[in-house]
């Protein structure tokens, strides 16, 4: 058998329950895998409040989705901003 394998621990924690920043992925990506679960996580609570008539749950999903939504045209228009100015260099 191979070497035993170990989690990479920070702060105490397994890799796996620490923030997407924090395990070497890119900024940019980050915030778009971040964005894009906000928005389902929003449409989850949304659809969740309508199959229990919960208007409370509803609001709050729509709102989670939509500024899911918001973010991830923020992080479109960074991406090509910083394409226009690449292709000034």
């Amino acid at each position: 058998m191979g070497p035993a394998r170990s989690l990479t621990v920070v702060s105490g924690l397994p890799w796996r329950h620490l923030p997407i920043r924090s395990r070497g992925v890119p900024v940019g990506l980050a915030d778009k895998i971040n964005n894009a679960a906000d928005t389902a996580a929003g449409a989850a609570k949304k659809k969740v409040g309508e199959a229990t008539n919960n208007r409370d749950l509803q609001a709050e999903g729509q709102a989670q989705e939509s500024t899911g939504h918001l973010k991830q045209a923020g992080e479109k228009l960074k991406d090509a901003a910083k394409d226009v100015t690449e292709g000034l260099k």
